[in-house]
């Protein structure tokens, strides 16, 4: 998965593999587009809009040190009930986001999540 870059969003190319995502809300940590990492939030906002990614489809995708492992659920209340498989319907996907400025526990503590806003 690669988060765009505000400039990479203003020239977007067709892609042969994966697809454009947005619409996420990220809550728990604030997005800092200009060097593409997570960061503490903004005082006195509560969530914030993910910029467009590219999700690329890989089996057992390789995850940095630097990179937490954010959640991303479809409604913004975390439970869903169990499915027949064992997974539960409200979990998207893990999606590693950077995290140069602390180490990702910090995160998992915050409580840091993205939700779908958009379908």
């Amino acid at each position: 998965m690669k988060v765009l870059r505000p400039a990479e969003e203003a020239d977007l190319q067709p892609i042969d593999d994966g697809l454009y995502v947005y619409g996420l809300t990220l809550t728990g940590a604030s997005w800092n587009a200009e060097e593409c990492t997570l960061q503490d939030e903004v005082l006195g906002q509560i969530s914030c809009q993910m910029p467009l990614m590219h999700l690329l489809p890989m089996v057992n995708p390789p995850v940095a040190p630097t990179e937490f492992l954010c959640p991303i659920y479809k409604t913004i209340v975390r439970a869903g009930t169990l499915s027949t498989t064992g997974h539960s319907t409200n979990f998207v996907m893990p999606a590693p986001l950077s995290s140069l400025y602390a180490p990702p526990e910090k995160w998992i503590l915050n409580g840091t999540a993205c939700f779908a806003t958009r379908f």
